[in-house]
């Protein structure tokens, strides 16, 4: 673990972080294999001892998630009518491929911006949000919302952390981390309480 930080913190000390970050967070928004959420700890923390720019740090990952999670949400999109009919109603996997295009014809705010939270779950809601042809105009705001949020709560984690453990670099990664878990079902029920119930969305996306 600890071989791990040092290489964390080389990379945060690159001239390429920015890049860095986007292409982690870009990846992390559909390959659940490659979780971004401890790295960009790592550069939170390095923001607040002044190798990177805050700022910068919520941007680049900002972007970089936002485009990643246009992946499967274009991809569900384009591949629709072949992956219903590899899903008969009433199997397992089209159960929960219906309940989920329930939740964001239901909820699409809510549903999005909460499944962000969840590595899994933001695949599963972005390729469902394309395969049930959730509107452009409807998944493209309440996703920058999202990953907007995501970003700042996750590298505020990081820098808050380093603020007050400066001088002990690893301690304030894992003081980060845990800060950015707990925060995560805290801002889940948050969002519950304070999101409207939208009018349910018809097939095409028109309210009913």
């Amino acid at each position: 673990m600890v071989d791990w930080l040092d290489t964390a913190e080389a990379l945060v000390l690159s001239p390429w972080l920015y890049v860095i970050l986007l292409v982690v967070s870009f990846l992390d928004s559909f390959l659940p294999a490659i979780p971004s959420e401890p790295f960009l700890v790592v550069a939170g923390v390095a923001a607040a001892n002044g190798d990177a720019n805050v700022m910068l740090v919520v941007a680049a990952t900002a972007l970089g998630a936002f485009g990643g999670d246009l992946v499967p949400y274009f991809a569900g999109r384009a591949l629709a009518d072949p992956v219903l009919r590899r899903l008969p109603p009433g199997t397992r996997r089209r159960r929960t491929l219906d309940w989920v295009g329930t939740q964001l014809a239901d909820r699409p705010g809510l549903t999005l911006v909460t499944s962000r939270y969840i590595p899994v779950g933001r695949y599963v809601v972005t390729l469902s949000a394309g395969i049930s042809r959730l509107p452009w105009r409807i998944f493209g705001p309440y996703t920058a919302i999202a990953v907007l949020t995501w970003s700042i709560y996750i590298v505020m984690a990081g820098y808050l952390g380093g603020q007050a453990l400066q001088d002990n670099v690893i301690l304030a990664f894992f003081v980060g981390l845990a800060v950015a878990l707990a925060v995560t079902p805290l801002t889940q029920l948050a969002l519950r309480r304070t999101w409207g119930r939208p009018r349910r969305l018809r097939a095409g996306g028109r309210p009913r």
